[in-house]
């Protein structure tokens, strides 16, 4: 995946994510995106950070803890992320720090299945301003302005080729998961 479009999707998550929080916020807020805007804010994180990762060269396994993948970056973007988080949250209190990030870390995963009743209450206010600490260490570091990305000056027909051949490995690739036999299909 190109840098720029990793940085690029991770503040299209993020702004959905903000949009949704204003669905939700206010006496008359609509409750009912609740789950959504905790799932995008998750999943903008987890771009965000892994843009950062790939930004500075380092490799990670396919992740979506926000934990371990806050972890894996350097220091400089760890303390970054924290004195914004800060600034957004003055209120917050310290000594909490470790345990809500323990349980904001699955977000993605955990709020995508909400509906089984496996999500711990959280703090709405430390969630919005954790993932929006992330967001903005992005783009004050990395262009993240909706431009495309250049696709290395392939024709449309290269283009279409290489979509194809994606799409037939992708194929192949759920049959094999579902252990499913191409024969039959």
């Amino acid at each position: 995946m190109k840098k720029c479009y990793l940085a690029f999707q991770a503040k299209i998550f993020y702004e959905t994510f903000v949009v949704l929080g204003q669905m939700i916020s206010g006496e008359n807020g609509l409750i009912r995106y609740y789950v959504p805007y905790i799932v995008n804010g998750a999943f903008s994180a987890e771009l965000a950070l892994k843009s950062i990762l790939t930004e500075n060269e380092i490799v990670y396994q396919k992740e979506h803890n926000l934990l371990k993948l806050f972890f894996l970056l350097p220091k400089v973007y760890r303390d970054e992320i924290i004195s914004r988080f800060i600034l957004l949250y003055p209120t917050y209190n310290q000594d909490n720090l470790t345990v809500d990030l323990v349980l904001l870390s699955d977000a993605f995963i955990d709020w995508r299945y909400s509906f089984e009743g496996n999500v711990a209450p959280m703090d709405t206010k430390f969630a919005d301003s954790f993932f929006t600490a992330i967001a903005k260490t992005l783009e004050a570091h990395y262009n993240v302005d909706y431009v495309e990305c250049e696709d290395g000056g392939l024709s449309e027909e290269e283009f279409d080729k290489l979509a194809a051949e994606e799409r037939q490995a992708q194929y192949e690739k759920h049959l094999r998961r579902l252990g499913i036999n191409n024969d039959h299909c």
